[in-house]
């Protein structure tokens, strides 16, 4: 979610007795200050600090779940992430795992449209389009395959499809020469 989303705290406080139309929000969430009393502190390690909270959402129009995850980053400066879920009920550390799983999921998909020819099919028929689908993700995950299992588990990084061809291009042209 976006830094400058218009978040609302709800209202901790209970009815007064006045005729007037009972407040349901407390103010706008400003990240550079915000109020720790309407957060749940989650998760501390050596790096990282979790909050969550139940907020109104001004375009989605009802109240979502934020888990807000802030870092130290490797200068030294203080970042954070807002992930989110309309499920009310749902842990802060799933909402964080969702979100990270959903980015692999990303790479793969960006890696089989630029360096597997995911989107060149022409085909029409379901049958063959899903061929062509299971091809060329089956692809990506060969190639992960073939390249992690050379690396020990400490020497395993972040896969990039791009990395891959690099590296055996390199090892071809060598050979070839």
């Amino acid at each position: 979610m976006r830094d400058d989303a218009d978040l609302k705290y709800l209202l901790l406080e209970e009815r007064n007795g006045r005729k007037e139309r009972p407040r349901k929000h407390d103010g706008k969430i400003v990240w550079a200050d915000f109020n720790q009393d309407y957060f749940d502190h989650v998760k501390v390690d050596s790096l990282t600090t979790v909050y969550s909270v139940i907020v109104y959402s001004k375009s989605f129009k009802c109240n979502i779940k934020i888990a807000c995850e802030f870092a130290v980053s490797e200068k030294g400066k203080q970042t954070h992430k807002i992930y989110f879920s309309t499920d009310l009920k749902i842990e802060a550390a799933e909402i964080i795992k969702y979100y990270r799983s959903r980015f692999q999921i990303e790479f793969l998909y960006r890696d089989g449209k630029l360096h597997t020819g995911l989107e060149h099919s022409m085909a029409r028929s379901k049958n063959k389009l899903y061929f062509q689908f299971n091809t060329a993700l089956t692809s990506i995950n060969i190639a992960r395959v073939c390249h992690w299992l050379q690396l020990s588990k400490q020497e395993r990084e972040v896969f990039s499809m791009a990395d891959v061809k690099t590296v055996y291009q390199y090892v071809i042209a060598r050979t070839i020469y």
